[in-house]
């Protein structure tokens, strides 16, 4: 049977992953083999992380893995989200997930079992770190409802006058 454990995050906008141990087969009573120490976690964006970074990717890296990186663009888009599925060879080695986006990135984990269900995924940094600031706009519309407030004002009293 296959172990699946799903670890989510309580942030809204944050990714979620489910890992997948390897899976086991009886051959004979009493007789467990595992097939193979093939490892994968997927990985689940806010699909408009797409929109907000159209350029975006996701790199999962690792001793002794090769680096595999998968375009927001290339993810599978279902649910209102974005899939990421990486896989890989040895469940207990250490991985780094990095995203990036216009010349920047973020690491959102490192040094971690991603492929063992068994341990939790400690994040450390989230794709949302990588959204566009947005413009000063509610100061500045602050400053205009203001002195719109007070030019109505003004025109009040000259016309009560």
């Amino acid at each position: 049977s296959t172990t699946t454990a799903e670890l989510s995050s309580t942030t809204t906008g944050e990714p979620s992953s489910t890992t997948t141990a390897p899976s086991s087969t009886t051959t004979a009573p009493a007789t467990t083999t595992t097939a193979g120490t093939q490892a994968s976690v997927v990985v689940e964006l806010p699909e408009e992380a797409l929109d907000l970074l159209p350029d975006g990717s996701l790199t999962l890296s690792g001793d002794g893995i090769e680096d595999q990186q998968i375009a927001f663009s290339a993810a599978e888009h279902a649910d209102e989200v974005l899939r990421f599925k990486f896989q890989w060879d040895g469940i207990s080695v250490k991985t780094k997930l990095v995203a990036s986006s216009g010349g920047n990135s973020v690491t959102l984990w490192e040094d971690q079992p991603a492929g063992d269900p068994a341990q939790l995924i400690s994040w450390s940094g989230a794709v949302s770190d990588l959204y566009p600031a947005l413009p000063p706009l509610l100061d500045e519309a602050a400053e205009i409802v203001g002195s719109a407030i007070d030019d109505l004002e003004k025109l009040i009293l000259e016309a009560i006058s």
